[in-house]
Formats: structure tokens, C-alpha cells, sequence
């Protein structure tokens, strides 16, 4: 009789366990949803991670309850409690809202990764050398100012590498002003700040679908 009640008051607890983190994982799906619908690439990278990491728990609470009712079977004259019951359905309704969470923010993710793909693809055009609109210049005119953005490139990445704030400034300044001078060298015609616009547009664009890849890419083991 004492292992019965051993067995109830376990299974219990691995219910309520199982029931939050479910809970938690609906709450960070929901999260994930409006980061994908406002297009904040960090916050989607980040929750696609935290996802990740919460459904391999809910994975092993809902295995661990299980191994526990096959190799510890309630007898036939026992029945579950009022409340084991109702947190067994709770865990079951979470789980067929949770799968529906991740197709539905599968679906976002790939349909703005669609979107930012074509509008990287657009802007792209107004720097590309075959375009019949805008002409390109000669190859040596735009390579000069191609190895002072390089090494500003580097050196902000070095920077940030040790953490030096200062530097970060300094060398985001240099970027800017050597994309600047790249984009003046290859459209001299265009305001001086429309060049600049459209590389910081490609930029953001292109951080965004990294995001979304990454929520695509993981979509095959995010199935409850």
C-alpha cells in the first residue's frame, strides 16, 4: 500500500513539474511570435535557443513520467486522482498548443526570410556592376577605398574582442566613414547619405534572415 501511495505522490510531482515547464515553453513560443512579427533578429535568436533548451525538458519530464507508469504500473483496482487527472490533461492540451505555436512561428520565420530575401535582393540592385539604371564604376576607382573599410572592419572586430568600448566608437566610426566613401566612389550621383541608408538597410535585412534561419533550421526537433 505504501509504495502505491509512493507511486501517486511521485507521479504527482512529475506532473507538476511536466505541467510547468510546459507552460514556460508556451510562454517563450508566444515570445518568439511577437520578436518574429516586430523583426528583432537578436531577441530571435536568442528565444529560439531558450525554445530549443525547454523542449528537450519537457522531452524528459514527459519520458521520465512514462518509464515510471511502465516499469511501476498502477493496479487495476487504483485510478488516478482528481488531480493527477486533471494535470495529465493540462500536460496533454499545453502539448497540442505547443506544437501548433511551432508551426505557426515556423511559418513567420520562413515567410519574412522570403520577404527580407527579396528586399535584400532589391536594395543589392542599386549596387550591383550589371545594373542598366545606375552606372559602375571602373574597378580601380571603387577597390580604393575597399581596404581602409577592410581594415576598419578588423579593427572593430578586435575591439569588441576585448572589450574596449572606446575603440568600438572609434572603429564604427572609421566603418561608416570608409562605407561612406565606397558608396560615394560607386554611385557619386546619389545624396550623401542615400548610400549609406540602403548598406545599413542590406545590413539589418541580412541579420534578420540569419535569425529566422535559425529558427527554420532547428524546426526539424522543435516537434513535441
Amino acid at each position: 500500500m505504501k509504495k502505491i501511495c509512493d507511486l501517486h505522490v511521485f507521479l504527482l510531482s512529475s506532473l507538476v513539474a511536466e505541467f510547468r515547464a510546459c507552460q514556460a515553453l508556451y510562454a517563450q513560443l508566444i515570445n518568439l511570435r511577437t520578436a518574429l512579427l516586430f523583426e528583432e533578429a537578436a531577441q530571435i535568436v536568442y528565444l529560439a535557443a531558450t525554445i530549443e533548451s525547454g523542449l528537450k525538458q519537457v522531452r524528459q519530464l514527459g519520458a521520465a513520467r512514462q518509464r515510471l507508469l511502465a516499469q511501476h504500473p498502477i493496479p487495476v483496482d487504483q485510478t488516478l486522482t482528481t488531480v493527477q487527472t486533471n494535470l495529465l490533461d493540462g500536460v496533454e492540451v499545453m502539448n497540442a498548443q505547443i506544437d501548433q505555436l511551432l508551426r505557426c512561428n515556423n511559418d513567420l520565420a520562413r515567410n519574412a526570410l522570403e520577404h527580407s530575401n527579396r528586399s535584400q535582393t532589391h536594395l543589392a540592385e542599386l549596387f550591383d556592376p550589371s545594373s542598366a539604371i545606375v552606372p559602375f564604376p571602373a574597378p580601380a576607382e571603387s577597390h580604393k577605398s575597399l581596404p581602409a573599410m577592410l581594415s576598419a572592419i578588423l579593427s572593430a572586430r578586435d575591439a569588441l574582442y576585448l572589450g574596449d568600448i572606446e575603440a568600438v566608437t572609434a572603429a564604427l566610426g572609421d566603418l561608416q566613414t570608409n562605407l561612406h566613401a565606397l558608396a560615394q566612389t560607386l554611385h557619386p550621383e546619389l545624396p550623401a547619405d542615400a548610400e549609406t541608408s540602403v548598406i545599413e538597410k542590406i545590413a539589418n535585412l541580412y541579420r534578420r534572415s540569419n535569425a529566422y534561419r535559425v529558427v527554420l533550421q532547428s524546426n526539424s526537433s522543435l516537434q513535441v
